[in-house]
């Protein structure tokens, strides 16, 4: 670009962007460098003009040219406003890393290793990821005038899978049930179904979930488990503790060591239960061997297999089957048949609570009597006389309380009196002691191929 000086030249150059303009002075060919004379602001500003230059103009770098414009060589003579880069969209997570295991501290400086919170479950509810849009960046101004957008910033989409739900923006992802989180794919899910591939132990500590449960692996002695649904161990459990508020299959059986807890919503299935301190059973129970255990059962128990025997130990259920009862050791076993276990001790602890009762007001009743004889020795001592009014109250209470109890007492001998039961077993070995609602019948010699049944307020076997 030509200038009004014949001896130079005045070079504009655009960057590929736009944004930025460059002076450059050249000198005519044939004239001498060191005689350029001084340019004046205008035929700057004119070749800026005729380039298509308008916007961020630097006055300065204009003086500078002008001043000496042999040294002006690629002089940033505009400068534009680039236009903004946008923020990407970004997800945030709102929950823990479903199992993982972490030691609590606690007020005493000392480290749980058990209830290490194996399980991070998440809430119906709970909002489980939430994104942060994309922005746009701020519009730029070339040299030239020109608007120039600003630009997009990469979009992320959350991908929502079963029991999520998302919001209509597509900025919140919430969960619809109780469960932990998977990521699959990049796709988030919530599983009401849990499982643990290995042993419940050191790894994992107690585990607690509300859904369905199943565990690759054994349940070591001192652990816990707790199950809102069903629960599968495809293992062994020891002495340890095991709630399902569902039904329960343990494949390799209960080895218990007499502190094996097992608490069972449903229906128990397992091969054998051996030493186990408690075994409470809502629905049935279909096992091998009962071994030295005391087990409640809200329906039947079912014996199956090669031994199909039940051992020792204290058992409770509506109707029994089984090949065996008792052992030809005489090992003592005892069956209640109809009622509930539960009912059972109701019905011993009633009649405890009436025996001690009962004597504490034979007491009372004695003082009564001794105490009238003590004032009349000693009118004058109201000792006596406020201690015989403190005891005729107390009398009074007590007598009260013992009625409402013998009340309560027959209502549960009377239950028991209307609860039926059997039991069918191949063999009852000597020393079983058989109980049906309230009758109880001890076998003295070996009975084959019985059915016991109560008739008539009587065991009867048939």
């Amino acid at each position: 670009m030509t200038s009004g000086n014949p001896n130079i030249d005045i070079d504009i150059q655009l960057s590929n962007d736009g944004y930025e303009a460059r002076l450059t002075i050249e000198s005519a060919p044939d004239s001498n460098e060191d005689t350029v004379e001084p340019l004046a602001p205008e035929q700057v500003q004119e070749a800026l003009h005729q380039a298509g230059i308008v916007f961020g103009i630097h006055d300065q770098a204009i003086q500078e040219v002008c001043a000496n414009p042999k040294l002006a060589n690629q002089v940033l003579i505009a400068s534009g406003v680039p236009h903004g880069l946008g923020q990407d969209a970004y997800l945030t997570q709102h929950f823990g890393e479903a199992l993982k295991a972490t030691p609590k501290k606690l007020k005493n400086g000392a480290v749980d290793f058990k209830n290490m919170g194996y399980v991070h479950e998440v809430a119906r509810g709970q909002v489980l990821v939430t994104r942060t849009p994309a922005t746009r960046g701020d519009q730029g101004m070339t040299v030239t005038g020109q608007v120039t957008p600003g630009t997009e910033g990469k979009d992320l989409d959350i991908k929502a899978g079963d029991n999520c739900i998302l919001s209509e923006d597509g900025n919140q992802l919430t969960a619809t049930c109780n469960g932990i989180v998977k990521i699959e794919n990049d796709r988030i899910t919530v599983s009401e179904y849990l499982e643990i591939h290995g042993d419940v132990g050191v790894e994992t500590g107690n585990v607690s979930f509300h859904g369905k449960i199943a565990i690759f692996g054994n349940v070591l002695s001192g652990y816990r488990v707790d199950c809102g649904d069903d629960l599968i161990i495809n293992g062994l459990v020891e002495a340890a503790t095991v709630v399902s508020q569902g039904n329960m299959v343990i494949t390799k059986g209960v080895q218990g060591h007499g502190s094996a807890r097992i608490e069972c919503g449903g229906t128990l299935v397992t091969p054998y239960i051996d030493n186990g301190e408690y075994v409470s059973v809502e629905d049935n129970l279909e096992c091998g061997e009962l071994l030295n255990t005391t087990l409640f059962c809200g329906g039947q128990i079912t014996l199956k297999g090669k031994k199909a025997q039940i051992m020792g130990g204290e058992v409770s259920a509506v109707h029994i089957e089984a090949k065996t009862i008792g052992s030809p050791m005489g090992v003592v076993t005892i069956l209640h048949l109809g009622a509930s276990m539960d009912k059972f001790i109701a019905y011993r602890k009633l009649t405890e609570e009436v025996e001690a009762m009962t004597l504490n007001l034979d007491k009372l009743a004695t003082i009564l009597a001794l105490l009238p004889a003590k004032i009349a020795q000693d009118p004058t001592n109201t000792k006596f006389t406020t201690y015989l009014d403190q005891t005729k109250e107390t009398h009074k209470q007590t007598k009260a309380n013992l009625i409402r109890l013998k009340l309560k007492l027959l209502a549960t001998q009377q239950q028991l009196r209307e609860s039926t039961g059997s039991l069918k077993a191949d063999v009852i070995y000597m020393d079983t002691l058989i109980t049906i609602g309230n009758v109880s019948y001890h076998v003295k010699e070996n009975m084959m191929n019985k059915m016991i049944t109560k008739e008539d307020e009587q065991i009867v076997a048939v």
